[in-house]
């Protein structure tokens, strides 16, 4: 089975279409920039220090684990590769199956 994705951001929306599925999903602000940076090939310290730079963010919000936790969810709903390291919460809300 193939685990194509499709990205496409429209309107004020990101969405992503999993091909074999045929599911639907929309990412919110903060999700779309941390799949977009991690298929770029960015580093969950690199997504983090985007995340500082862009949304004036400080360390004490533990930016890397919610970056963490929303890769993890990607991985579940089967868009992004696997992990052998799950987070220990969900980040609610980053991506809605339809």
């Amino acid at each position: 089975m193939e685990n194509k994705i499709i990205a496409q951001k429209m309107g004020d929306e990101f969405m992503l279409y999993h091909v074999a599925r045929g599911e639907v999903h929309f990412l919110n602000d903060a999700a779309a920039l941390i799949y977009q940076l991690h298929c770029q090939g960015k580093c969950v310290a690199e997504i983090a220090q985007a995340f500082g730079d862009l949304f004036e963010v400080t360390g004490e919000e533990n930016v890397s684990a919610q970056i963490e936790m929303c890769l993890h969810e990607l991985r579940q709903k089967g868009l992004l590769a696997e992990s052998t390291t799950p987070p220990t919460r969900s980040w609610a809300g980053d991506v809605e199956n339809v």
